[in-house]
């Protein structure tokens, strides 16, 4: 095993580096959704072997333009079980929701006596990367403001993935009038689907339950697109 490792490919894109906070796939899953042109629709996806983290990124393939949403990493039961907590409009279609989940190299258990590649950070120690797991692969970056832009990228001979807990927004939240009108929600989510990713603006009614302060996010939200 080494540490103080520096690789490059051919077009100069750093591929590994100890000083580099890297991430790798640690579990994946999919769940079903029902076409609805009316309903957010939520549940959640228990990862068989996997245990959430909060730092987990996760990344989905919504299976059409219009089923937007957006997903986290939970525990359950005390912790006994772990997974995706998801919300979703399925108003494009009824579709297969696919889900990868990455974490730090840094807080992932080394491979120990396995065949394959360890590097190490400088301290000898901390893992940075290992050839056990499937690095993430960057391939978009897109800067939006919510409720008023929506970017798209498109994939080249790939199945795309968005991020999925990174780039949600409660964009404005319209209080209601105490009577018939319970207000209304707007949302900045993400979808993707077999070739492309997109930013999506989406606005729901609220329920008498729902107990949000009246907001507008200013802020400037990123969203990956990964291979």
């Amino acid at each position: 095993m080494s540490f103080g490792i520096h690789v490059t490919n051919t077009s100069g894109n750093v591929l590994i580096d100890q000083d580099y906070t890297n991430y790798m796939q640690i579990a994946s899953t999919s769940f079903s959704v029902t076409y609805s042109a009316t309903q957010l629709t939520t549940g959640y996806a228990i990862i068989s072997g996997y245990t959430h983290n909060d730092s987990d990124l996760v990344f989905f393939n919504t299976g059409h333009a219009n089923n937007s949403g957006f997903a986290y990493p939970v525990s359950a039961g005390g912790g006994a079980t772990s997974g995706v907590s998801w919300q979703i409009w399925p108003r494009g279609s009824s579709a297969t929701v696919q889900v990868k989940i990455f974490r730090r190299a840094d807080l992932l258990s080394l491979a120990g006596s396995q065949y394959g590649l360890e590097v190490y950070k400088a301290d000898g120690t901390t893992l940075a990367f290992s050839s056990k797991y499937v690095p993430m692969k960057v391939a978009a970056v897109s800067s939006f403001t919510p409720l008023s832009s929506s970017p798209q990228y498109t994939a080249n001979g790939f199945v795309p993935f968005i991020s999925a807990n990174t780039c949600f927004v409660l964009g404005r939240v319209e209080e209601g009038d105490g009577e018939d009108f319970y207000g209304l929600l707007e949302y900045q989510t993400v979808s993707a689907d077999a070739t492309k990713t997109y930013t999506k603006y989406i606005q729901v009614d609220q329920s008498p339950s729902d107990q949000f302060p009246n907001y507008e996010y200013q802020g400037t939200v990123i969203a990956f697109s990964i291979k």
